[in-house]
């Protein structure tokens, strides 16, 4: 189920019943799964404003939504590390670090913070002063990493429209 988590912060969210349908699992299999891509639905729509405003500039500049670290933050050489090939910058607002590992398994989930900027995790409010660091952030199932930086619009933003949509 960590890859709606994951899906949640891309350009499109969909499931695919497979080549397999009945033999592979299905988001409507049961209804904690079916719950979980509902509500991780609510969390793609929820960041909807931004994600337009970022296809407009991939539009006219060829950016990507999604963006390695070092795309946004080039002169930091603590982005350049191998480690970081699964966290991401939405744009320069949102840094998300989706567990790539089985919900069952791991619960808890390493992120680098660039320096020079304090972070806040979306979920609980809490903010992190980077210090081209990693940190140690609680994800459990429902709750991956992701962060903006303090005062920014779009996090505040995103926030709003959480609460509004009853997830926070």
């Amino acid at each position: 189920m960590r890859w709606c988590e994951l899906a949640a912060f891309t350009t499109m969210y969909r499931s695919h019943l497979g080549t397999l349908p009945t033999k592979n699992w299905q988001i409507y299999n049961d209804t904690e799964s079916l719950a979980h891509f509902f509500n991780m639905s609510i969390v793609f729509h929820s960041w909807d404003f931004y994600r337009r405003e970022l296809m407009k500039e991939a539009e006219m500049y060829g950016w990507p939504v999604a963006r390695h670290m070092m795309l946004v933050y080039p002169n930091n050489s603590g982005v350049y590390s191998e480690d970081l090939s699964y966290q991401f910058m939405l744009g320069t607002q949102l840094l998300v670090a989706p567990v790539h590992e089985r919900f069952d398994v791991l619960e808890e989930r390493r992120v680098f913070l660039p320096e020079g900027i304090t972070w806040v995790h979306i979920w609980t409010g809490k903010a992190y002063r980077g210090a081209n660091s990693w940190v140690l952030i609680e994800a459990p199932l429902g709750r991956p990493p992701v962060f903006y930086p303090q005062g920014s619009a779009v996090g505040l933003q995103f926030v709003r429209n959480l609460k509004q949509r009853n997830l926070l």
